[in-house]
């Protein structure tokens, strides 16, 4: 009886080791078109920052995403499972460190200005999350735009750099398109 006693009193310590060391993977999918400075693929930082490791609220925080094309970047990483997390997006399009650690904080999360992660035992592969760069307070998965049921939404994001005198009163940005034929069936 003693030695059944002394098994399970090992096994639940293991089995409380076990879980108190239980990670769980999490892909984070994040698109940088709202943020206003253009993020070079290979000098721009793109970071998640928070309060729980791997994650920290500032340039040392243990998760920089990788750009996949585009505005898109991601990355998959261990967090504590069972655990709530808080999080936001960086971005600054020439470093994390000296003068450019804090410059490139998202806008504020609905409804207490961070986003929130909830982790369980399984692989978490997160819906895209646009950075909120629209200069106000926005819900964590939040899209740029509105569609109705019979509509689809186009974003085009224009890069004014070497247009250094552009006025809005006077001057004017435009895309020009058509349809291909057959591609999005009949308009």
């Amino acid at each position: 009886m003693r030695k059944l006693f002394v098994f399970a009193a090992l096994l639940l310590a293991l089995v409380g080791v076990a879980s108190a060391q239980t990670t769980v993977k999490v892909t984070f999918l994040v698109n940088t078109s709202t943020v206003p400075d253009t993020l070079h693929p290979d000098k721009a930082v793109v970071q998640v920052r928070g309060d729980t490791p791997p994650l920290q609220w500032n340039g040392s925080t243990g998760i920089t995403l990788t750009n996949i094309g585009g505005d898109l970047w991601t990355g998959t990483y261990d967090f504590p499972a069972n655990d709530t997390i808080q999080y936001k997006f960086f971005t600054n399009a020439v470093s994390a460190t000296g003068d450019n650690e804090h410059k490139g904080w998202e806008n504020d999360i609905l409804p207490d200005g961070n986003r929130v992660l909830i982790t369980g035992t399984s692989p978490i592969v997160l819906p895209m999350e646009f950075v909120n760069g629209s200069g106000a307070k926005q819900l964590q998965n939040w899209k740029p735009w509105n569609t109705g049921a019979d509509s689809i939404a186009v974003r085009i994001r224009v890069n004014m750099q070497g247009w250094q005198a552009f006025n809005a009163a006077n001057d004017r940005v435009g895309a020009r398109g058509a349809a291909w034929p057959g591609y999005l069936g009949n308009l």
